[in-house]
């Protein structure tokens, strides 16, 4: 009943339905865009973290049918809880989007035009070790790398550094700054797969292999282009355990086993030792404020935790057949096995492909090549930053700039709370205020690209 009335009063929005139960009203579900039941298997929450881009949840209601709720209680109110989780989830996005868009796409821009070695992927016949940070890493030291292809999160190789042992690839994903500290030590030798927006320090650029990956946005497919890579596809998560997962699991037919996936708080340390965080935390601490008062406050929050455990366990029989969790394993993960190491026996005969390198332009061109596509985005957003002028453009920036997925990513990515701002003022029925929410993200955006392309001119890392 409700589908046709929304679908005639908000013709441009995107309906969803949740269903309670799995047999009735399947004659409706064609009015729908996309539907969800019980039986089709998966997380609600994640459901609906894919079906609700983060920029247009400001601009999303959830409506509950009563009668249904009545009808189905334990239901209502499991689908009710999923959708708090999504909630919190995504805010966690658009917090990390609104503080560290600017950064990601820097850092887009540094390591397309920077990175000098980049490899094709290679697949092993090998199980893979997945090194992950938790603190139970350490009881699987030193790794045998002899029996795994070992894939370690950027987070962990710190700790791994201290033990013999070769690491196979490093996987990192942390756009944050503080994530170049994990690199510190690493030996030039270890390739590292990354996204374009991870932050990745200028030494490792130049040193060691890349393989990089792409989560398909607009922005990456264009600098990809320009830069004459060929990425390798990867699954955007919020912990880089989860995308590394998903990468190891695609590159071998064989299991994966994971060490270090705690995903729970700790009454010590977060972190296998040593860890990039220690020297902070090292000079933080004194007679007045000791170190088991900051390991209690860092151990107090495990939200992000639960989040990522509730991803873990909501993976689908395929990912958990050849997904296992090596002894110790920190927090239960529902259908996801749990093994000692000892019980893995050695395997001859398996082998890994030998890295082939990409044939990519040399630095200097590609911070040619990407200084002229800066130099196009500015122009196609010029016209726009003047809100005197923009009322008589108002037609051509909705049909152009805000349908062309570049230039909507990267609006996003300059100021991704001006950006929400301007689409609850579009939606408006007056869109009298408008003008000036698109024009001042324009002129934002216009600033920001200008120092880019200058310093990306001067050859000079943003």
């Amino acid at each position: 009943w409700l589908a046709p009335v929304f679908r005639t009063r908000y013709p441009e929005a995107k309906l969803v339905a949740l269903r309670y139960q799995d047999s009735l009203f399947l004659d409706s579900d064609g009015s729908w865009d996309a539907v969800w039941r019980p039986c089709s298997g998966g997380d609600l929450s994640l459901f609906l973290f894919n079906s609700v881009p983060d920029e247009y949840l400001p601009l999303t209601q959830f409506f509950s049918w009563k009668p249904s709720d009545l009808a189905w209680p334990d239901a209502a109110r499991t689908v009710w809880a999923s959708i708090a989780s999504m909630l919190r989830l995504q805010q966690g996005v658009m917090h990390t989007r609104s503080h560290f868009g600017r950064r990601w796409l820097s850092n887009m821009i540094i390591n397309a035009a920077g990175v000098r070695f980049v490899m094709h992927p290679v697949h092993t016949s090998k199980p893979v070790l997945l090194a992950c940070a938790g603190p139970s890493l350490e009881r699987q030291m030193p790794l045998p790398s002899d029996t795994f292809y070992v894939c370690a999160v950027s987070s962990a190789l710190t700790c791994l550094n201290v033990a013999p042992g070769t690491v196979d690839l490093s996987i990192a994903t942390d756009g944050g700054y503080w994530a170049l500290d994990h690199f510190r030590l690493i030996d030039a030798a270890i390739p590292i797969a990354f996204p374009l927006e991870a932050a990745i320090p200028s030494t490792v650029l130049e040193s060691n292999t890349a393989l990089l990956l792409t989560y398909g946005s607009a922005l990456e497919t264009c600098l990809f282009e320009l830069a004459g890579i060929v990425p390798e596809h990867a699954e955007r998560n919020g912990t880089v355990s989860g995308t590394a997962a998903q990468y190891a699991l695609s590159h071998t037919e064989n299991s994966v086993f994971a060490a270090g996936l705690d995903l729970c708080g700790s009454t010590s340390f977060s972190h296998a030792r040593p860890h990039a965080s220690d020297a902070p935390l090292a000079s933080a601490t004194d007679r007045f404020h000791p170190l088991s008062g900051h390991l209690f406050a860092q151990n107090l929050e495990t939200a992000s935790l639960d989040l990522y455990a509730s991803w873990f366990a909501s993976r689908d029989e395929v990912f958990r057949k050849r997904f296992v969790r090596l002894q110790p394993e920190g927090r239960p993960l529902s259908g996801i096995r749990s093994v000692p190491i000892t019980s893995i026996p050695g395997k001859a005969g398996l082998t890994t492909e030998k890295p082939v390198l990409q044939c990519i332009p040399v630095q200097s061109v590609r911070r040619e090549r990407i200084s002229l596509w800066l130099d196009k985005l500015a122009a196609a957003v010029e016209p726009y930053a003047d809100p005197l002028s923009f009322p008589a453009r108002k037609a051509s920036f909705l049909s152009t700039v805000l349908t062309n997925p570049v230039l909507n990513e990267l609006l996003q990515l300059v100021s991704y709370t001006d950006y929400i701002r301007m689409l609850k003022k579009r939606n408006q029925a007056d869109g009298v205020e408008l003008p000036e929410a698109a024009a001042s993200l324009c002129k934002k955006t216009l600033i920001f690209l200008e120092k880019l392309r200058l310093k990306m001119k001067a050859g000079e890392t943003v």
